[in-house]
């Protein structure tokens, strides 16, 4: 599992087998993901499925990234998750919410290390 803050100006067309959960903290990107274009916001959640094919550019605003990688079976499943708040679907909002909380969580147990931090993450990871 990885888990980190960066800014992009652009990451070519790429896959791998990590599920890769990215949250726009500031400023904007445009996600092209599975031969479809979005434009992500500050405050905007997209999944990224193990060996989907995406690329990430810069907006003409800086941005800031908080992105999570992880082998798809810690979640113990083969499932396609599907989470885009681009799409601005309103019945999506409390999950979002979940969502970002959720990782803000895991944020906070990484960087401390305590012990058994590895285990709680994993498990906000199965609440996710």
């Amino acid at each position: 599992m990885k888990l980190f803050v960066n800014s992009v100006k652009h990451v070519d067309f790429h896959w791998h087998k990590e599920v890769e959960i990215v949250y726009v903290l500031q400023g904007s990107i445009i996600m092209y993901l599975d031969q479809k274009q979005y434009t992500l916001h500050e405050d905007d959640v997209i999944v990224v499925n193990s060996m989907s094919v995406h690329k990430i550019e810069r907006t003409n605003q800086d941005n800031v990234l908080l992105t999570l990688q992880f082998g798809p079976e810690l979640l113990n499943t083969n499932a396609f998750i599907f989470c885009n708040s681009a799409l601005n679907n309103e019945g999506d909002k409390l999950r979002l919410t979940s969502i970002k909380q959720n990782l803000a969580q895991m944020v906070w147990e990484i960087n401390k290390k305590t012990k058994g931090y590895r285990s709680y993450t994993i498990g906000r990871l199965q609440t996710l």
